[in-house]
């Protein structure tokens, strides 16, 4: 049976290994785009182990591949193991795993979902931050990195059915999606984009730019 927690240090040499990961996989994406609710729903497997972000913040920073050879070990050295990590954006094109794919969702909703966590003062910073992460799943659209909109899949039975059967996820059915809730901010400041202080939508501009790219994306496998 897969460990539930993966020791991420073991140093292994990938040829040798006899474990079949050829089917593991990573979804990516931004933060506030389902990342915890789709882990959440794929960890329901007993033939599978699905983890939301699970070094949390280790993996942001990848100093001389060393964060890159501490994942890549993990996936390595685990069969039927898959990731749901929106920390792992910064540099998921340097792995090597199965099957990879990145959750997207509309760039505008992400940004209101973000000003009702953060102070004013970061606001403008996770705006652009949007931005470049998006900018750079753009690059990867089209290719063999699969993508899931958010909107679609989320609460969605059949989406979610045909996203196990892709993944090879062959346990779970879709009464098994079906009375699950999004989990909701119990306290949310704004409401629409239009009530952000101003400075917050000063460079929305940037935003609109992507959701109109989002706008005419479909998701793929």
């Amino acid at each position: 049976m897969t460990n539930k927690n993966p020791v991420p240090n073991i140093e292994i040499d990938r040829k040798s290994r006899n474990l079949d990961t050829k089917t593991n996989f990573l979804i990516t994406g931004y933060g506030r785009s389902g990342t915890k609710y789709l882990s959440k729903m794929l960890n329901k497997s007993k033939k599978w182990t699905v983890l939301h972000e699970p070094r949390k913040s280790f993996d942001e920073i990848d100093k001389g591949n060393k964060q890159t050879n501490i994942v890549q070990n993990v996936f390595d050295s685990n069969k039927n193991y898959g990731e749901v990590n929106s920390y792992l954006r910064f540099h998921y094109q340097k792995l090597d795993i199965g099957k990879m794919g990145i959750i997207i969702r509309n760039p505008l909703d992400i940004y209101l979902s973000v000003c009702n966590r953060k102070n004013e003062m970061q606001h403008t910073t996770y705006l652009n931050d949007i931005v470049n992460a998006y900018e750079n799943f753009i690059t990867s659209y089209g290719s063999k990195i699969f993508f899931l909109k958010f909107e679609e899949i989320i609460g969605n039975p059949v989406k979610m059915s045909e996203l196990c059967a892709y993944l090879e996820i062959s346990d779970l059915t879709k009464s098994d999606f079906v009375i699950d809730k999004i989990n909701q901010n119990k306290v949310v400041k704004y409401e629409k984009l239009d009530d952000l202080p101003k400075g917050s939508v000063s460079e929305i501009a940037k935003l609109i730019k992507i959701k109109k790219w989002y706008d005419e994306v479909q998701s793929y496998y």
